[in-house]
């Protein structure tokens, strides 16, 4: 039976193994670029989970398929809203 310290080195031996540092800075890149969901897969992918269990299949499927062509997965979401025009009063 070990003590205190070994188990919490174990511990953090383990934590340190869920992610190298190029993982980490593919997850940044991915905040960074405002790619969340795209992160979020990365983060499963890199415990060692199947992102497909736990994201529905067309949204995985779509962020897949826009991470392999470097396209944002929504392309409504790079355009900035129109600010709404008042209604034109014409005096005729």
């Amino acid at each position: 039976m070990g003590n205190l310290f070994d188990i919490e080195q174990r511990l953090e031996e383990k934590s340190n193994k869920v992610m190298n540092p190029d993982q980490f800075e593919q997850v940044v890149k991915a905040i960074v670029d405002g790619k969340y969901s795209w992160a979020c897969v990365l983060i499963l992918r890199f415990a060692g989970y199947n992102p497909a269990h736990y994201i529905p299949y067309r949204t995985y499927k779509r962020l897949v398929q826009s991470d392999r062509s470097g396209q944002p997965a929504s392309p409504a979401s790079t355009t900035a809203p129109q600010p709404l025009q008042p209604p034109s009063l014409s005096a005729s």
